[in-house]
């Protein structure tokens, strides 16, 4: 997956005013804070920080996102998403997700708690092809600081949970009957936070549009993650000092509903064995049960969507 063409421009113009060896520094400054288990970009304001922050989690973040509305929008057809929030926004990567997932995107309102994040965000929502990002309104607003929220579809909280306790927040927006999306980095404490959010959620009674296709306790024994594969650019390649034309993004999600969602047979859970003449899966099921699952040739209809299904694909004819 690739960034829309004009976002992937703009940063790259972005990009060609300052020296590569110093947005290379300025990242590797980045990722050893990260490591660290600090806020990276809470400890480095400097433009240079900013911007390779930018170049290099963009894509990955982009990607994620992007899957993850699309799961939503599968599982509902019929729902239409005209106003969105974007709630601890950043340069606003998932308001870019959201304009390419849903045509029919009418407003976006955007809040974010870095005056140089925001200010990115805008220089790059300035330049894209889309009306509703060039007329998105953008707030410099703490998420812990009582909040004027408009009415909206969907609110999305996009890698912002693992920083700030939003459930509060959540909660205030799925009762004022808006779409809630939460993305997390796809690792256990990601995913701890995911699941804490949807337990919440479900005593007060939320329905889950994806990942899980079900309302019942998560049957996994280590932590649910959807990987997101984004194609590297030159400079992208260049800042993580990588050899692939690849990287693949972990995550985990939870898009709360406050209305009933379709029934969905199951999900894959984890990479497909795909063998000769037979596909082997794990399946989180409707009934709240996690199998392995051995799908033949003989099986026919079923067999030809467990060949082309993926880490993370919805079964109908399971």
């Amino acid at each position: 997956m690739q960034l829309p063409l004009s976002l992937q421009q703009a940063l790259e113009n972005m990009a060609r005013k300052v020296p590569l060896n110093s947005l290379r520094d300025a990242y590797q400054q980045l990722s050893e804070a990260y490591h660290r288990g600090e806020n990276s970009l809470a400890s480095f304001h400097q433009p240079n920080h900013i911007l390779a922050y930018l170049l290099a989690r963009m894509p990955a973040t982009y990607a994620a996102v992007y899957q993850a509305l699309e799961s939503i929008k599968r599982r509902l057809p019929d729902w239409t998403c005209k106003r969105l929030i974007d709630l601890g926004a950043g340069p606003g990567t998932a308001s870019w997700a959201a304009a390419e997932v849903f045509d029919e995107l009418e407003s976006i309102v955007l809040f974010e708690q870095s005056q140089q994040m925001l200010t990115a965000g805008k220089t790059l929502a300035s330049d894209a092809e889309k009306d509703v990002l060039r007329k998105s309104e953008w707030f410099l607003q703490n998420l812990q600081s009582p909040l004027s929220l408009p009415q909206a579809d969907l609110a999305i909280f996009s890698y912002v949970c693992a920083e700030i306790d939003c459930l509060d927040l959540i909660i205030r927006l799925w009762k004022q009957k808006m779409m809630v999306l939460i993305v997390e980095p796809g690792t256990p404490k990601g995913f701890a936070n995911i699941l804490s959010i949807r337990n919440q959620l479900l005593e007060l009674g939320a329905h889950i549009a994806a990942p899980c296709p079900h309302h019942l306790a998560c049957p996994t024994a280590s932590w649910c993650h959807f990987p997101a594969r984004v194609e590297r650019t030159k400079v992208h390649k260049l800042l993580k000092e990588g050899s692939l034309g690849y990287e693949d993004e972990k995550y985990s999600y939870v898009a709360l509903s406050p209305f009933p969602c379709p029934s969905l047979e199951g999900r894959i859970v984890e990479k497909p064995q795909k063998l000769s003449g037979h596909v082997k899966l794990s399946v989180c099921t409707n009934r709240g049960t996690l199998e392995q699952k051995v799908v033949t040739k003989k099986q026919k209809e079923v067999y030809r969507e467990a060949r082309d299904a993926e880490w993370g694909s919805e079964l109908k004819c399971f």
